[in-house]
This record gives C-alpha cells, sequence and structure tokens, in this order.
C-alpha cells in the first residue's frame, strides 16, 4: 500500500494505491483476506450497444475512456428512461489467478432540476446483471458498484469471462 499526502492550509490531500477494505458480512470472497492480488484498471475501447447520445465524435466508448475524468471536456448523455450504453473493455492481459471481482465507476451528474437516477449493467453471454439504482445530482460524482460474479455462470469471474463481457449504464426513471 502506497500512502502520500499534502497539506496545504487547512486542507489535507491523500493519494492511496491498491488497497482494498472487506468485511465478515456476505458471501466469499469478500468477506475475509483475500491474500496478496493486483488490481488492473482497463478502460473502455469500444461500443457494444450504445443509446446516449455524444458531446462530440463518432464512437461513444472514446469519450469514456480516461481512467480520469474530464469534466465537461466529452461525455455521452441521455435523458430517456432505459437507454443504455455497454461498451466493450481492454483485455486483462498477462493476468493469472483468480478474479475477485469487477468493480465499476462512472463519473456522473444531471444538467436539470428533475430527478434522475442511473445503474451500473454487467453483460456476458446475454445474462445482464444490474446495480441498485443511484441518484444524481448537478454535480460530477463518481458512482462505484462491484460485480463479484459473472452474470452467465453466476459464479466468480474467470478472467476470460471478464474479457468477453460488456459494461456500461443504464437510464433510470
Amino acid at each position: 500500500c502506497i500512502l502520500s499526502g499534502t497539506n496545504i492550509g487547512d486542507e489535507v490531500n491523500y493519494q492511496i494505491d491498491d488497497i482494498y477494505i472487506t468485511n465478515d458480512a456476505g458471501s466469499a470472497p469478500g468477506n475475509g483476506r483475500l491474500g496478496e492480488i493486483k488490481i488492473y484498471p482497463i478502460a473502455p475501447n469500444s461500443d457494444s450497444a450504445v443509446e446516449f447520445n455524444r458531446s462530440t465524435g463518432s464512437n461513444n466508448y472514446a469519450l469514456v475512456d480516461e481512467l480520469g475524468h474530464n469534466s465537461d471536456t466529452d461525455y455521452v448523455y441521455s435523458d430517456v428512461d432505459n437507454d443504455e450504453d455497454l461498451y466493450g473493455f481492454s483485455a486483462v492481459g498477462a493476468a493469472t489467478g483468480n478474479v475477485v471481482g469487477v468493480h465499476l465507476m462512472a463519473v456522473a451528474r444531471k444538467d436539470n432540476t428533475d430527478a434522475k437516477s442511473f445503474c451500473f449493467v454487467a453483460e456476458s453471454n446475454a445474462s445482464v446483471d444490474v446495480s441498485d439504482d443511484i441518484t444524481l445530482t448537478q454535480t460530477y460524482v463518481p458512482h462505484h458498484r462491484y460485480f463479484e460474479v459473472d452474470p452467465d455462470t453466476d459464479t466468480t469471474w474467470t478472467i476470460a469471462g471478464v474479457d468477453a463481457a460488456t459494461f456500461g449504464v443504464r437510464v433510470r426513471p
């Protein structure tokens, strides 16, 4: 674990690298020590099924492929209930061992005062798992969802399963 920080006046900023937290609730493997693991950040590299509009360009994935968010530089958007954007991702690559889960992150906001939410989507071989609905605010906020099992097999992910799956978001009422 790497922990670094800076103190500027009353503000303290920290950067933490390679940390995971589990508890004793729920089922394995997320309920105890996982041992040494590696986290592989991967970005979208193709459109799979897109219904969102683009702020620019011709490929939706290219507007959300930054590993950090870029605010309103480029983005996808929709206010149509149940519109969905699913993306293919870069292969995990030469990773070996067990996959303990897939963690998705989206930085999102709404652009009006109407109530609006979204959910994360994991699709594997036509089987779909969705997160609970996440309520949006008018400020960009990072949102996260952890998918412990492959929705196609209902068992722990494999590297091949992660590489073949698509992930994205769906607009919710």
